[in-house]
């Protein structure tokens, strides 16, 4: 084996230095280079003046500083034009905090259209997030914690609802902290909800308390996502985690997960580029 080393010495080192170039190339194109996933949202109480109603996601955004991502993901929200646009948790980053940043983004977000915020645990665990929550709402952004806002078109309602992350107050059981949240949220079941949520995890608790449509993220795509299997893993759920990306419906409850934008703890994706969602409701 020593032999077979020394002999093809120089093989070995440029076959190496070319594997270490490609997957280099390949781990900047993962990380930086948008794609987007549409998925259609049908309902019978959906307001049919909501009917075509479009809603673009953006999740975890975790403060990230990479300008080909900021600008493909400003040039395809213009490109879609969406009715709203949807904040749904980490859009800072514990780790690598950048209040300039987050709010100047916000900033040209909110010209393209109405903007709503809501927390996720990356928001809990920085101590600046209330100097971002101040600057949010003086953009004019929606921020939703624990609270809704009314939308109004063709003289019929929906309404748009964010939850606070468990994280934001202390709790040693995140689907107690969820239920009790739901139950004193203010709003009308009685009228079509569009929920922001920022864990998927929860969804059991979502479809027992009969939410109508839920936003979610956290979950990154499970980071590392694997052909034919999916995603590999998430911190708070472990290996192979059952809930990490895309369109889920039980007991007339719609989830719709994002795989995100950034990363935290881990610092690349692989197979697993940064995600912009859009969901268009239709009425039945």
């Amino acid at each position: 084996m020593k032999s077979f080393i020394k002999k093809h010495k120089k093989i070995i080192i440029i076959l190496t230095a070319v594997f270490l170039v490609l997957f280099s190339a390949y781990c900047f194109f993962q990380n930086n280079f948008l794609v987007t996933s549409s998925y259609t949202v049908s309902d019978e109480e959906i307001p049919e003046g909501f009917d075509g109603f479009t809603l673009a996601q953006v999740s975890d955004f975790h403060n990230t500083h990479s300008k080909i991502l900021q600008k493909d993901i400003l040039s395809e929200l213009e490109r879609i034009k969406p009715d709203i646009i949807l904040l749904t948790g980490d859009y800072i980053d514990c780790r690598k905090t950048d209040i300039p940043l987050a709010v100047s983004y916000a900033e040209k977000l909110i010209k393209i259209a109405p903007v709503y915020f809501s927390t996720g645990n990356h928001e809990a665990y920085t101590e600046d997030f209330p100097v971002l929550e101040r600057e949010l709402l003086s953009l004019g952004v929606n921020v939703l914690r624990n609270s809704s806002s009314e939308i109004e078109k063709n003289g019929e309602k929906i309404y748009i609802m964010g939850l606070d992350d468990p994280t934001m107050e202390e709790c040693e059981d995140k689907y107690a902290a969820v239920r009790e949240t739901i139950d004193n949220a203010p709003y009308d079941d009685s009228v079509y909800t569009v929920t922001l949520s920022h864990r998927p995890e929860l969804f059991s608790v979502y479809c027992e308390k009969g939410l109508d449509l839920v936003l979610s993220g956290h979950a990154h795509g499970g980071q590392f996502r694997i052909p034919f299997i999916g995603g590999l893993y998430i911190p708070t759920e472990g290996l192979f985690p059952k809930y990490t990306e895309g369109l889920h419906k039980e007991n007339g409850t719609h989830m719709v997960i994002s795989r995100g934008i950034g990363a935290s703890i881990f610092p690349i994706r692989l197979n697993n580029r940064p995600e912009l969602v859009t969901v268009t409701l239709e009425s039945e």
